[in-house]
Formats: C-alpha cells, sequence, structure tokens
C-alpha cells in the first residue's frame, strides 16, 4: 500500500494539515525518522508528515512550497549518494550529516552507549588489542558496501542490496570484509545484472578512497554492529540482538547534544528563524 503513495498524496495530506494547522510542518522519510526527529521538534508548534520515501519528501516540498505557495514547512531526507557525488540540497530541504539518520546516531555518543550496555568488557578490551578501534572495524567492514552501491547507481547494473547476509562475508574475529565474496553474494542476489564478478571486484578496489561517514549506509552499520556483538565481543544480553534493536537502541540514547552539534541542526535552525518559523524545541527537554 505504501509502495502507492505519491508525492502528490503527501502534498494534499499536508494541504489538509494546513487547514487546522498554522504551525511548521516537518516531511521526513519514514517512522523511524519522526521518532528521531520528533525527540527534538517543538511540540506545540510543528507537525511531522511521513512520506514514505525520499523522492517523496523532495517532491511534495517541492509542491507544497513552490506551486502551492506553503512556505511554512521543511524536508528532511538522508544524503543518501549527494554527498559523494558532490549535490547540496537548498531550503527548505534539508539532509543528514551522515549517509542518513542512522548514520548521523553512530557518528554521536549514542554508539558508545550501546555498545557499554552490550559489549562484554574482556571479549571488547580483547578485540580493541587486536583488531583496532570497534567504530573503525564498523566502518571498514561497511565501507565496501557502499562503495559498491554507489557503482551500481553510477553504472546502472542494477545490483540488489536487500537484506545482506553479513556472515558470508565477514571475519567472525576482526570484522574484515572479503570484497570478493560480498561482491559474489550480491551478484547472486541479483537478478538482471550483467557484469562479470571479476570486474566487479576491480571496481571497488579502483575507486578513490572517500570519507567513511558519507559512504556507509546506516542499516547496514546497524547490522554490523550487532553482528559483531552476537558474534565477536558482545554479552549475554546480546545473543540474539539485531540490527533493527541496535538502530532503536541508539535512537533512544540519541540526545539533544548530539543533534544540536550537526550540520543539519544548525542550518535548518537558521533558516527556519530567519522566517520566524517555530522548528526545533529550545525549552532543553528532551521527550523520549
Amino acid at each position: 500500500m505504501r509502495d502507492r503513495i505519491n508525492a502528490n498524496d503527501i502534498a494534499n495530506s499536508v494541504m489538509m494539515l494546513r487547514s487546522a494547522f498554522k504551525g511548521t510542518i516537518v516531511i521526513v522519510e519514514g517512522s523511524t525518522d519522526s521518532r528521531l526527529y520528533g525527540k527534538f521538534l517543538d511540540e506545540e508548534n510543528t507537525e511531522t508528515v511521513i512520506a514514505h520515501c525520499r523522492q517523496n519528501v523532495y517532491n511534495s516540498v517541492k509542491e507544497v512550497s513552490k506551486r502551492r505557495g506553503d512556505e511554512r514547512l521543511i524536508g528532511i531526507i538522508d544524503s543518501d549518494l549527494d554527498h559523494m557525488n558532490g549535490i547540496k540540497r537548498s531550503p527548505p530541504l534539508f539532509q543528514t550529516d551522515a549517509r542518513d539518520s542512522e548514520g548521523m546516531l553512530f557518528l554521536s555518543k549514542a554508539f558508545d552507549d550501546v555498545l557499554f550496555e552490550y559489549a562484554d568488557k574482556e571479549r571488547l578490551d580483547d578485540f580493541r588489542r587486536r583488531h583496532g578501534n570497534p567504530k573503525d572495524a564498523i566502518y571498514s567492514a561497511c565501507y565496501p558496501i557502499g562503495i559498491l552501491m554507489m557503482i551500481s547507481s553510477r553504472d546502472g547494473l542494477n545490483l540488489s542490496f536487500k537484506d545482506l547476509v553479513f556472515e558470508h562475508f565477514l571475519d567472525r574475529r576482526s570484522l574484515k570484509c572479503d570484497i570478493r565474496r560480498m561482491c559474489e553474494h550480491i551478484l547472486d542476489r541479483s537478478n538482471g545484472a550483467w557484469i562479470s564478478l571479476s570486474k566487479l571486484v576491480g571496481l571497488v578496489f579502483d575507486e578513490p578512497k572517500m570519507d567513511p561517514v558519507i559512504v556507509c549506509r546506516g542499516h547496514d552499520i546497524a547490522d554490523v554492529f550487532a553482528f559483531a556483538l552476537r558474534e565477536i565481543f558482545g554479552g549475554y544480553n546480546a545473543r540474539t540482538i539485531n540490527g533493527y534493536q541496535v538502530a532503536g537502541a541508539m535512537r533512544i540514547a540519541y540526545d539533544r547534544e548530539d543533534f544540536d552539534k550537526t550540520v543539519l541542526y544548525a542550518t535548518s535552525d537558521a533558516w527556519a528563524s530567519g522566517k520566524d518559523m517555530p522548528l526545533w524545541d529550545k525549552s532543553g527537554i528532551v521527550r523520549s
């Protein structure tokens, strides 16, 4: 049903809401984004609309603000491939600092809070001695996937990155990604992909290095973090943890101090303040 919802549907919902609400309308991609940003929004003077996908946010903001003349709204989208492609969005559209909102959580001390809750200290210390910082290891594991996603989009390879099984290509001791096995796994799951395995592996290795913050997909980060907790350095309470639970725990741990440090907050707050639009809560109280 959600697949059938388009930007016009979202724009119409916004205009219906506008008939009874005079504050700021915030259009976001999904329900988890609504829960995350809703912790920091001005509760009395903002309303959130879920657009169900990134393109719907972009198109509905354009429709409502430019064609229907309602300027008291903003859209928040995941940066996705924008940072890698050098694309910058302009107000009233704002994008995450990292590749997506989950990646933004991983940048913050919410990662450390979740690690403290679920990791076994001795096993974690042993991992650090042998393989270094766990956050860096998770980034390194996810990095080739993000690069391959960019290559697939750029070159029209039609690769599928849905429901990856990380056990097929991540080392259970170091988290190191076997790039050849990763490419093979993704090719096996991609109907209609026309490229050879050796060619695909070469493309990944040949791609210039980029900042993992803008490359790594948050969904992969959460899944690899969960994998590491289950298989390598987690405590008894992490034996069955999954990526959705890890992402949820990071959202809960993510606080106003974390959010205030983001470019997303700084740019959207400055723009809204310049238009005398309520947006972010200034009371210092964070809703859970």
